[in-house]
């Protein structure tokens, strides 16, 4: 085992090398083979893992313009489901004391000691 920043040395000498970085899943970087292979590999994971990052940011960003929007997730659109696109907010509160006034509220409190009958 040899702990080295020297590239050259590692090139020549290294036939397998550890990376202990927590970038790396599972904070390890196992590659067999000399310094160059090492390079090559670790750029197509970082590639890779850029790649994943770009695909959730892009996600990330459309399902939050849905949340604003307010209509049917391209998601959901994409998987054939059957439902309508959600009410928006002024929607819903422009309906909200008709809603409220439908039905009598009863209280479970017993009433004040001034209204009761004696």
């Amino acid at each position: 085992m040899t702990v080295t920043h020297d590239r050259l040395f590692l090139q020549r000498v290294a036939n397998r090398i550890l990376e202990l970085d927590r970038r790396n899943a599972g904070g390890l970087l196992a590659v067999d083979g000399d310094y160059a292979t090492f390079i090559e590999r670790k750029a197509d994971l970082m590639a890779a893992q850029e790649r994943r990052e770009a695909s959730l940011r892009n996600t990330l960003r459309r399902e939050t313009e849905w949340l604003r929007a307010g209509r049917a997730s391209p998601l959901h659109q994409a998987a054939g489901a059957q439902s309508s696109a959600p009410m928006r907010w002024q929607e819903r509160s422009t309906n909200w004391p008709a809603a409220m006034s439908c039905a009598p509220r009863t209280s479970i409190l017993p009433a004040p000691a001034a209204t009761r009958a004696a």
